[in-house]
């Protein structure tokens, strides 16, 4: 959040903000009584106290968080959408307002998106047209890996993790590898750190899978918890310092070399996509012609399990949807070039 916005809010506002929102902001939007997850509450913190800040900016001296009303609402969409935000921010920012607004008893504070923007601003889409994993992007995640290892054995687990089984960050800190082999060594089970707390199994069917597996229970079995994580670092502090490794050390960032670390599971999804189908995924050129409906949402219902999602539609995010990549643009499906030349099956790394 910009210094410069906050520093229009008086502290006698923020008070009552911070009030606020440590009263209700534990919990999820809705009545289901169940907890939001850390990155929520973080992110609705911080746009509430942003949409406050810009208020008064813009000249509304709002006095009292419950004084919030309808035109102040019109006043930030009008003012976030001339600031050119991306749909996907804009509905961030309007969903925070949403659920402020039920927490102050002004359930309708906020209308219906379309009430404030213009379709063409706030069209979201699921679909990927652009490849985000990394060696398209020309980032050898196995050279990185090693690389990784050599400033912190952790840093390059945890890179390892992400690539050869897809878990995201703060499942591969708060791993338990000791205790996670289930299906008779067929397949690991990921517990800790999952998004929503959905626990799911990847199956352990590579002997690179293995070879990192058995990594990391070696690290694990350092560790009086049995956690990935830093022993003496708390959950933040380890995922800070993640970052912090991965941003300076690695220098791997969109702006330095155009990928982030969550471009690893872009690569696991299209791996898994390729291993089920032996074909390559719509965003590397996609299989008209090469293959089915059925047989390609088959694929998709096993690599949306392997990433933890319950839809799989999500999968469309990863690798594009069905065919896309290839409608109007005349490439013929015998003239695909075959992904696994770009995007090799995983090789041991330790």
């Amino acid at each position: 959040m910009a210094t410069s916005y906050m520093s229009h809010l008086p502290q006698f506002v923020k008070s009552e903000l911070l009030r606020i929102i440590e009263q209700h902001n534990r919990l999820r939007s809705g009545n289901s009584g169940k907890q939001a997850s850390t990155k929520t509450q973080r992110e609705r913190k911080q746009i509430i106290l942003l949409a406050f800040a810009q208020l008064w900016m813009l000249g509304y001296k709002v006095q009292h968080p419950a004084s919030i009303g309808g035109r102040h609402i019109e006043c930030l969409a009008k003012y976030w959408q001339q600031s050119g935000l991306a749909a996907r921010t804009l509905h961030a920012r309007m969903s925070a307002l949403r659920v402020f607004g039920r927490w102050i008893q002004k359930g309708g504070l906020v209308k219906g998106n379309e009430a404030y923007f213009p379709p063409e601003a706030i069209k979201r889409t699921g679909i990927a047209t652009t490849n985000k994993a990394w060696l398209p992007n020309g980032i050898d995640p196995l050279a990185i890996i090693k690389k990784a290892r050599e400033i912190d054995e952790r840093l390059g687990l945890f890179l390892a993790l992400m690539y050869f089984f897809g878990i995201r960050v703060k499942e591969a800190i708060e791993f338990r590898p000791l205790h996670s082999m289930i299906e008779n060594g067929f397949a690991i089970e990921i517990r800790e750190g999952t998004k929503g707390g959905r626990l799911r199994h990847v199956p352990l069917n590579t002997p690179e899978q293995l070879a990192v597996f058995q990594w990391a229970c070696a690290i694990a079995e350092r560790s009086p918890s049995g956690r990935l994580r830093w022993p003496d670092m708390t959950w933040r502090q380890a995922q800070n310092h993640f970052y912090h490794l991965l941003r300076y050390r690695l220098k791997i960032t969109r702006k330095v070399v155009g990928v982030t670390v969550h471009g690893l599971r872009h690569s696991f999804a299209q791996w898994k996509y390729r291993q089920l189908t032996d074909l390559p995924t719509p965003i590397e050129g996609g299989a008209l012609g090469k293959i089915d409906r059925d047989t390609h949402q088959v694929a998709n219902i096993s690599v949306s399990r392997a990433l933890g999602h319950s839809r799989t539609a999500v999968t469309s995010m990863y690798y594009g949807s069905y065919g896309h990549a290839l409608r109007g643009s005349g490439v013929r499906g015998d003239n695909i070039r075959n992904s696994q030349d770009d995007e090799p099956d995983p090789v041991p790394v330790i």
